[in-house]
């Protein structure tokens, strides 16, 4: 039975080590889209199952601090207490004790924020899960080893004389969350990031609205929404591609939004406007003709519009219309002979003509080019800068 009991501690460890694992990964999710750094992740498999959704969302920290952060820090400081069952002193066994009250603690939070995940956010978070599965793990390897100690009526007195180095670990975990997050606030420069902010909405406020046909783009979302995103992008833009990914989670992570993505192409081929002199090989028209094509036939523009987007790198060595039909093709061969006829046709081309028309009207100079319920947003691929101004909007 003893060797059990300790099987059980072991396993306990190994699932509280995975668990700082788990929330670091995270912890960084939440500063990379708060600062707008790139947020490819490998815990994002589709829009069902997001990181970022859970990362980006209104619940994901407690004044200001990540919630994963204290996650990391109060697994770590779990780690710490469970490590005294090594020792063999009494003040040791009741720090061990402590720990298997600070795993139930970090289970109760998990059933919190599980509950929370299920009622009011569109996505779930798998390593946020998973996070939970490990909390439940290691309380239920505590509780049934013969370890544990004795109630907590009997140790708690203890903690303000013979185990004071439990109590000091316990205050540590929130006091160093509030220190690790203003670190990592001032290493980005959190005051410039909440003036740029500021400057965006302001000049968003100030802005003449432009009237876009809504109806000419690929689009997603409330279909009553109050906030509006047009975005105007080219595939083959390396900005744009790190623009989709802050765009989407936003728009998967706050309700009553929607995005309107219109194309338009750096290649005059597609794209009248004057800067571009007719001069373009089509690749990356024919990108947007895939995508309008895939919305048209089988309403899943944005599933081919991330494809693209996720295999920028190849696209950019392809040449000619062939190589990019084979590589839309490969997404679904049943539906090749279908897309490339749509993606050839006379009014694919005039409508990817006449929504970068629109782009060209509303005088953009760049892509990405965003705009909220018709005024320019500058800086609007910016997570923050969206969450800031939906607040002032809604």
């Amino acid at each position: 039975m003893e060797t059990k009991s300790k099987k059980l501690i072991y396993v306990a460890f190994l699932s509280t080590l995975t668990a700082i694992g788990l929330h670091v990964y995270l912890s960084f999710k939440y500063y990379s889209l708060k600062f707008g750094i790139d947020s490819s992740s490998v815990c994002n498999i589709n829009e069902k199952f997001n990181c970022d959704v859970a990362s980006s969302s209104q619940f994901a920290d407690i004044f200001g601090v990540p919630i994963a952060t204290l996650g990391a820090l109060t697994n770590a400081g779990l780690l710490i207490l469970l490590l005294n069952f090594f020792l063999s002193s009494t003040e040791s066994r009741r720090a061990f004790y402590f720990g298997y009250v600070l795993s139930g603690f970090t289970l109760l939070v998990s059933v919190v924020m599980g509950t929370i995940s299920l009622a009011f956010l569109s996505s779930y978070c798998p390593f946020c899960i998973a996070a939970y599965v490990l909390s439940a793990i290691t309380f239920l390897c505590l509780h049934f080893s013969k370890e544990k100690g004795q109630s907590l009526g009997l140790n708690l007195p203890y903690l303000f004389t013979e185990n004071k180095g439990t109590l000091y670990i316990l205050v540590a975990i929130p006091l160093l969350g509030l220190f690790v997050n203003w670190n990592i606030n001032k290493q980005f420069t959190s005051d410039r990031l909440d003036m740029y902010i500021t400057e965006s909405i302001q000049s968003w406020k100030s802005k003449e609205p432009v009237n876009f046909d809504l109806a000419r783009g690929i689009s997603k979302g409330a279909e009553d929404a109050k906030f509006v995103i047009v975005e105007f992008a080219d595939y083959l833009c390396p900005h744009c591609k790190h623009a989709n990914g802050p765009l989407k989670t936003f728009v998967s992570t706050f309700p009553g939004v929607k995005i309107v993505f219109k194309p338009y192409p750096l290649d005059g081929t597609c794209n009248t406007s004057p800067g571009l002199q007719g001069a373009g090989d089509g690749v990356r028209c024919r990108l947007s003709f895939a995508t309008y094509c895939a919305e048209k036939l089988y309403k899943e523009g944005f599933k081919y519009h991330d494809y693209i987007f996720d295999n920028q790198e190849f696209f950019h060595g392809v040449s000619n219309n062939e190589e990019v039909d084979k590589k839309i093709c490969s997404i679904d061969e049943s539906r090749c002979v279908q897309m490339k006829e749509c993606m050839g046709s006379e009014d694919t081309v005039n409508w990817v003509k006449t929504a970068a028309k629109e782009g060209e009207d509303a005088k953009i100079t760049g892509t990405p080019t965003i705009f909220v319920n018709g005024k320019k947003l500058d800086g609007g691929q910016n997570f923050m800068v969206l969450k800031s101004l939906y607040s002032n909007v809604k």
